[in-house]
């Protein structure tokens, strides 16, 4: 049975067969390492194998279970039941009569599980046990006494996974940046993200994540990579993490990648005291280089970097200030009043080409319109009052549809008619 491909699981101990037989039966649930549960995963393993042309033998010890399909017809659909071919080592090394049993599963168990994952479970049942895999050859590892082998041949698929077995478990070697209670991350791009060691999720990552606690899986042990509690981990981990090149990989995280989508709920801490050092210092940082795209960090910039409230202050000269001044008497004259009049209206350096800013009940403008004359001054006073008054955010249907009807409306106060 065994060739040069076929896949050798081998570890201390003989299995005990019932494990592969009954639903629900497993030891592994209360293990500090384990991710499996429920004892379905050895069961998947063995129906998708024969599912998918291929052969599986389980040894417990010298006693040798081998499974295979045999056709079977419910309610006028085909099926493919488990059947369990023993021979039962006995004592003395004698073998028993060999028996057939017939298991209460069929090939359709399991059937959402592709080729990783059903190698990943025999894999991590091996090493639960301190055990390996190997693959067919010269010094294959055959069955002996005090050991569990099962042997895998056939479903190619399922073959060359085992040159991707590195990125299915991870390796003991492997090293970490930054390590927490929850969390190991190292500072390396990966196409997955791991729960104890082991893959539990595909999503394009800046950094390898691997959580040691706080994650819920699902039945086919995975986990949707951008969920609620995997997003509060990461928020928990950012702020108090000690590594300012992992932080601005996860706060300047490019678009459609695990961070960017965990970052989600993520809402910056405003005091020092809230957040590692190095979260502060990047916080300062970034802020430092746009006030705009980093105007959540404001708060927290501010306070560990006293500085940069003068960086930020602008002294309008007498022109700019009779500019400021007749700017605010014609944007209330065009029903902006109450907003001219009552808010804060702030002169700073906003970072980039930003002109103005309406945030937290002031409005700021850059110096820069007053480069560009009165009408710049006037227009951008006019967008942030828009969005004081009415609410509406930059480039929507919103903001579109009332400047057009703003248009309209001047067009029928000059015919002295509406349309």
């Amino acid at each position: 049975m065994i060739n040069s491909t076929s896949l050798i699981f081998t570890n201390p101990g003989e299995i005990d067969i019932r494990g592969a037989t009954i639903a629900g039966l497993s030891a592994k649930e209360e293990a500090d390492t384990a991710i499996g549960y429920f004892g379905t995963g050895l069961k998947y393993a063995i129906a998708q194998v024969l599912a998918n042309r291929g052969s599986i033998q389980i040894w417990s010890g010298l006693s040798c279970h081998e499974f295979h399909a045999k056709d079977l017809e419910f309610r006028g659909q085909d099926f493919s039941q488990i059947i369990m071919d023993s021979q039962e080592a006995g004592i003395l090394g004698d073998t028993a009569e060999p028996t057939s049993i017939p298991l209460g599963f069929t090939t359709h168990y399991g059937k959402r599980w592709t080729a990783w994952q059903i190698f990943r479970e025999l894999y991590a049942n091996a090493l639960d046990e301190g055990g390996t895999v190997t693959r067919g050859g010269r010094y294959t590892a055959m069955p002996a006494p005090g050991q569990t082998t099962i042997i895998v041949t056939g479903w190619e698929e399922l073959q060359d996974q085992y040159f991707h077995r590195d990125s299915i478990i991870l390796p003991t070697t492997q090293h970490y940046d930054v390590e927490t209670e929850t969390l190991r991350v190292a500072d390396q791009s990966s196409p997955f993200i791991y729960y104890k060691g082991v893959r539990v999720a595909s999503r394009n990552a800046g950094l390898l994540w691997n959580f040691k606690q706080g994650v819920t899986l699902t039945e086919d042990r995975t986990v949707e990579a951008s969920s609620y509690d995997i997003s509060m981990e990461v928020c928990k981990f950012v702020v108090q993490c000690d590594s300012e090149a992992i932080i601005k990989k996860i706060v300047c995280a490019a678009r459609a990648t695990f961070e960017e989508a965990a970052l989600g709920w993520f809402s910056p801490p405003k005091k020092v005291n809230s957040c590692s050092d190095a979260f502060a210092r990047v916080a300062a940082d970034l802020y430092r280089q746009d006030p705009v795209k980093y105007s959540d960090y404001e708060e927290l910039a501010m306070e560990y970097e006293p500085a940069l409230r003068e960086m930020k202050r602008v002294e309008l000269s007498p022109l700019q200030a009779n500019m400021l001044e007749k700017a605010k008497r014609l944007v209330a004259r065009m029903g902006y009043e109450y907003e001219v009049t009552h808010l804060p209206i702030a002169v700073e350096n906003l970072g980039g080409k930003t002109l103005g800013r309406y945030k937290n009940g002031v409005i700021t403008l850059s110096p820069l319109v007053f480069d560009q004359g009165t009408k710049q001054v006037v227009s951008t006073l006019y967008e942030e009052c828009l969005h004081a008054k009415l609410g509406y955010r930059d480039c929507t249907y919103e903001m579109q549809t009332h400047l057009f009807n703003v248009i309209v409306g001047l067009f029928e106060e000059s015919w002295g008619e509406p349309c």
